[in-house]
């Protein structure tokens, strides 16, 4: 995800959390009133409905940009098909150590570098629509001890 897409996302969420703490305000506000219509709690609880709806939309619009096909640019095209075995190398992993005494109660930590394999891995996703694949690499640390 591009830095501006996530600039987008994370603007969003922040605005939607804008608005239900404006709309819990309002609900508060009518209620603390003694003489509050019932158009007034209709309209709130509009809005709270409003805000439900838009705010669903919102993250599936979302789930479906991150599922978008690059070649024919459909949305909730991509499906993981597989996974694939990269490789690997050998890497020192930082791990915390617990010390005990004769009672078995903690009284201390230390830090060590302990022998370990890093797995590279990719997972192979292929679009519904055109049959384009793309492949996104990671890699997973694993302790020989």
């Amino acid at each position: 995800m591009s830095f501006v897409k996530k600039v987008v996302n994370g603007v969003w969420r922040v605005a939607s959390l804008v608005w239900i703490a404006i709309v819990v305000g309002g609900i508060m506000s009518i209620s603390n009133q003694r003489y509050s219509s019932p158009m007034a709690y209709a309209i709130m609880y509009a809005m709270i409905g409003l805000i439900g709806v838009l705010y669903v939309a919102a993250e599936t619009f979302v789930f479906g940009m991150k599922r978008r096909c690059s070649c024919c640019r459909k949305m909730f095209a991509m499906k993981r098909t597989g996974r694939e075995y990269v490789g690997s190398d050998n890497i020192s992993i930082l791990t915390e150590v617990k010390r005990y005494n004769n009672n078995h109660d903690k009284i201390g930590t230390r830090e060590e570098y302990i022998p370990g394999t890093r797995k590279w891995y990719r997972k192979v996703y292929t679009c519904k629509c055109c049959g384009h694949q793309r492949y996104i690499s990671y890699c997973k640390d694993y302790k020989n001890i």
